[in-house]
Parts: structure tokens; C-alpha cells; sequence
């Protein structure tokens, strides 16, 4: 049976630029507010989050391309806490997984898989640096950070063309590298719900697997949930 990919190239630009121009306006609307003076009410010294979301732009298109292979791909989440130094900076620390597949271009199928789709994904541990802006109810944030990965390669099996890790390369530590904007709005004391946009740059070489050296990473679009004392 072939196997039919599916382009998605349109709906995810659509996606990641619905997401920016919510972050936007949501951030126009935030500074326009009334500047409340600022209390230690608005922003906790610490808190924790958690996050869920989805790779909304690929970057490597000239050796690989998303697609959408047996159903939808992985989902980027993640479990973190953070400290507040200043009022207005913070740093935070997280557990975080992700991924995404592909289809691998430009070359021929590799003995023993089905088909040229692989998934790359890892585990690992980030820290990053934020500036923070609030004018209640709305949070708003940028900063960048930096972490390391276990990151592996799943193959298609080649009989039943399910993705495996038998016989795929061996996983590698990465270094990683990202930059967030973000906007939370308070629904209740010590409870905000928002949006972020991650940009993720993970360097990865697997070979043949993925043609070479390629940018694992991507623009990532995440529902967050923050929670603080």
C-alpha cells in the first residue's frame, strides 16, 4: 500500500501567523492598559507552568519535510518552575520533550525501513532567562535560554511501516538554543492561561537518516498554564 503525505505546509503557516498576531494584539492590548502600579500580588517571586503544543514551521524543507504520517505527530510539552530576581527578571528551569517527522529528501529508501519518514525527538533540561511586563490582567515576557537533549531517530519498520527504534541510529546529547515570546492573562488569583511562541534551534547529524547535519528544531506554538504562590 503507498503511503500518501499530506501537505501541510499551508495550514501550519497559517497556524504559526495566527499565533504571532494573537501574541501581538494580545501584547498591544496589554501596554495600552492602565499602568497599574506594580505589587508582588502581580507576580509571584516563584511559580510553575506547564505547557502543550505543536511544531507550527519546519526548517530544514531543502533535506527534510514535515508530514503527517500515521496520524499526527508528537506534541512538544514541557513541566518547568521559575524565580522571580527582580520585578521584572526572572529565570526558570524545565523538563521538556519534543518532536516532529519527516519525509527525508533526495534520496533513496534505506535497507531495512518501509520508507523514507523518520521522527526526531528528545528529552531534556532547559533554563532560560526572561524579562517580564504586566498590566493587569495581562503578562507579558520574551528571553532565551539554552539546554541539552537526548535526542533519537525512530525508522519505519519495513514490513508494517511503524515507526521504531530498532536498527535506527544510536541517540545523541545536543546542545539546544531558544528564544520565547509570550502573553499570559490572569483568570484568577495565582492562575494564568496564555500563549507562547518558542523558536528552538537543535543541530543534529544522523547521516544518512536525516541527509547530513540539519536544524531539528522549529517554531513551536504552546498553550501555557502558570501557577504561582
Amino acid at each position: 500500500m503507498q503511503v500518501r503525505f499530506i501537505d501541510m505546509s499551508g495550514l501550519i503557516n497559517r497556524f504559526l501567523v495566527f499565533g504571532l498576531s494573537f501574541v501581538v494584539a494580545l501584547y498591544s492590548i496589554a501596554t495600552l492598559a492602565s499602568e497599574a502600579e506594580y505589587s508582588r500580588n502581580d507576580l509571584s517571586t516563584s511559580y510553575g507552568y506547564l505547557y502543550l503544543g505543536d511544531n507550527a514551521r519546519d526548517l530544514n524543507s531543502s533535506k527534510l519535510e514535515s508530514v503527517d504520517y500515521r496520524g499526527s505527530g508528537p506534541l512538544e510539552w514541557g513541566i518547568g518552575i521559575g524565580q522571580y530576581l527582580t520585578s521584572s527578571i526572572s529565570v526558570e528551569g524545565a523538563f521538556e520533550y519534543w518532536g516532529e517527522r519527516y519525509n527525508r529528501l533526495g534520496g533513496a529508501i534505506l535497507p531495512g525501513t518501509k520508507n523514507n519518514v523518520i521522527q526526531i525527538g528528545g528529552v531534556g533540561l532547559s533554563v532560560s532567562a526572561l524579562y517580564n511586563y504586566t498590566s493587569n490582567p495581562f503578562h507579558s515576557y520574551v528571553g532565551v535560554g539554552l539546554g541539552y537533549f537526548h535526542t533519537g531517530v525512530l525508522i519505519t519498520e519495513p514490513t508494517s511501516g511503524l515507526l521504531t527504534d530498532i536498527s535506527a541510529p544510536s541517540n545523541q546529547l545536543l546542545p539546544e538554543q531558544h528564544a520565547v515570546i509570550g502573553i499570559n492573562y490572569r483568570i484568577s488569583d495565582g492562575h494564568k492561561l496564555g500563549l507562547e511562541i518558542r523558536h528552538r534551534n537543535i543541530d543534529a547529524n544522523f547521516g544518512v537518516y536525516t541527509n547530513g547535519e540539519v536544524n531539528a528544531g522549529g517554531t513551536y506554538i504552546l498553550l501555557m498554564y502558570r501557577s504561582s504562590d
